[in-house]
């Protein structure tokens, strides 16, 4: 019997659909892409996706990978391939200010696919990225078809806010940047 992949999105084969839709002729740089499981099924739907990751404990890499994955951290794999990609796919990050500096050096030409929890009315502190993040990038829309597993659990379009790129650049970091 095959073993369920160990991912944290619901990826349903009509959210995959929907989202392989959305991304059709752009060039994906994945951040985050842990054992690969997201960017093998966008590529078997004729998508163009760089995955990376740093291969941290809890993202099932040891058990099994389903596509290759380039290990570079966050930041760097934006810094050195965003010129070359177009959409920035960002799928269950930890809970680092990685997520934030990784989107301020992504810019705001150009848009971040996010999935994972996000915050929501009641609850403003989600699980993933951390609240740097969420108060630096704006919500545009959502992806269609994604069906949450939980109350924080979300799949949206955003852009980076430029008066937080200007801070960033300006050496503005969190209080919370232990320099990771």
């Amino acid at each position: 019997m095959a073993r369920k992949p160990i991912t944290y999105g619901n990826f349903t084969e009509p959210f995959l659909n929907s989202l392989a839709e959305q991304l059709k002729g752009k060039r994906v740089l994945e951040i985050f892409a842990g054992n690969g499981f997201l960017a093998s099924e966008l590529e078997k739907r004729g998508i163009t996706i760089l995955p990376t990751t740093i291969f941290s404990g809890h993202d099932g890499h040891a058990e099994k990978m389903y596509t290759d994955v380039l290990e570079i951290d966050a930041l760097s794999a934006v810094k050195e391939y965003k010129d070359d990609h177009d959409i920035l796919l960002v799928c269950w990050p930890t809970t680092t200010e990685e997520t934030w500096k990784a989107s301020m050096e992504w810019g705001n030409e150009k848009p971040i696919f996010f999935i994972g929890e996000a915050p929501k009315p009641g609850n403003p502190y989600p699980g993933c990225a951390s609240d740097t993040f969420f108060e630096a990038v704006e919500q545009t829309n959502t992806i269609p078809g994604y069906e949450p597993r939980n109350y924080l659990d979300s799949a949206y379009i955003m852009h980076s806010k430029p008066e937080w790129i200007k801070k960033y650049r300006e050496g503005h970091r969190p209080i919370y940047d232990f320099g990771i």
